[in-house]
């Protein structure tokens, strides 16, 4: 990858009255804040190192550039389909926005080297911006790196050692962008979307949860029904107390009169993940739902959300809805379908750590020569 320097744009923290109330209402009021002076442009370009620390532990990336070519070239891969609807929505918020409220989130297999050289910049330069958030109990920090040497070797290091990346977060973003660039290679209304913001997070600063599922049981399906239907075709064990699976092939069914582990066939084919399993041969088979994607008969609970939230939903429903408890995608199912070009269903990962709007911006409009 060829990564290039951007002047950032990062927030006047003694001008924000709220850092969380800054990331939550970028979306609608980005322009507002940039227009009353709530920002400022660093005036020399650089590439970043970026460290989210959270509860669990610190995640370290480098924020910067590269070409939306790449993407056209299959050098950045995705592993959902969008939705055209969403891009449009996108390209309105773009011209509205005049900039990217944060970057694409892109992962690769971690290179020590690169590592390494991250490492050794952060411990012996200084923090150029750190900013707290205690609503999350989350600290984020920026290095700016801006010596024409030290960005010629994180350049070189991503060139040599990264030859392509995945989207982690941001398929919409990126394809948006991407149309754009195609349809408008000069620029629209003075904006330029000829490269892709991005943040680059090794998959061992990464962290993959759970994306679980919730659905409503037929009319005529009691959960007894359900659960007998189950068991001619799994193997279903009663739990004692709500947990996550422990591995993959087991998901946790979530009942109104208790969790079950249900553990799917050893020969099913390695790469197949669990997520593809329970659409084809639960959503499918059991419950005759149709197609998953293009219905909103599922409603998901984020890995942060987690299981609580699952089963308050079916507690709630009175017997209505089975929860589905799903193990994290590894990495390797990961860039393995990635690589060949499918599909993952949908809400298939959620990643952590989660990159805030409005923290780190990239303006669209042409840089001044």
């Amino acid at each position: 990858m060829h990564i290039q320097p951007l002047q950032l744009l990062t927030p006047r923290t003694q001008m924000v009255p709220s850092i969380k109330d800054l990331t939550v209402r970028a979306k609608d009021d980005i322009r507002t804040f940039i227009d009353d002076g709530w920002f400022t442009q660093d005036e020399v370009p650089g590439i970043y190192i970026c460290r989210i620390i959270t509860e669990q532990r610190a995640f370290t990336g480098v924020i910067a550039l590269n070409s939306i070519q790449d993407f056209h070239n299959g050098r950045i891969k995705k592993h959902e389909k969008t939705l055209a609807q969403r891009e449009a929505e996108y390209h309105h918020l773009l011209q509205e926005w005049q900039s990217v409220i944060k970057p694409v989130l892109l992962t690769y297999p971690a290179q020590p080297l690169i590592s390494n050289w991250i490492s050794d910049y952060t411990q012996s330069h200084p923090i150029s911006l750190e900013v707290s958030v205690p609503e999350d109990k989350e600290q984020h920090q920026l290095w700016a790196i801006q010596e024409p040497a030290d960005i010629a070797a994180i350049q070189a290091l991503f060139a040599n050692l990264v030859p392509e990346v995945y989207i982690a977060d941001g398929h919409h973003r990126t394809t948006t962008i991407a149309h754009l660039a195609e349809k408008h290679p000069e620029g629209l209304n003075g904006l330029d979307f000829s490269t892709l913001f991005s943040a680059f997070f090794a998959d061992d600063q990464l962290m993959i949860k759970g994306y679980h599922r919730v659905v409503e049981l037929p009319e005529t399906m009691t959960e007894a029904d359900f659960l007998s239907k189950l068991n001619t075709t799994f193997q279903v064990t009663p739990l004692e107390a709500l947990r996550l699976p422990v591995s993959k092939r087991e998901l946790v069914v979530v009942l109104s009169s208790g969790c079950y582990s249900l553990l799917f066939s050893e020969t099913a084919e390695q790469h197949i993940l669990d997520a593809t399993l329970l659409n084809d041969h639960i959503f499918g088979q059991i419950l005759n739902m149709g197609d998953v994607r293009a219905g909103k008969q599922v409603i998901y609970v984020d890995g942060a959300k987690g299981a609580p939230e699952a089963k308050r939903i079916v507690q709630e429903s009175n017997g209505r809805k089975a929860g589905f408890l799903l193990y994290p995608v590894d990495f390797e199912d990961l860039f393995f379908l990635s690589d060949k070009g499918e599909s993952l269903p949908p809400k298939s990962t959620w990643f952590e750590p989660r990159i805030k709007s409005g923290l780190t911006v990239h303006s669209l409009h042409f840089t001044q020569p």
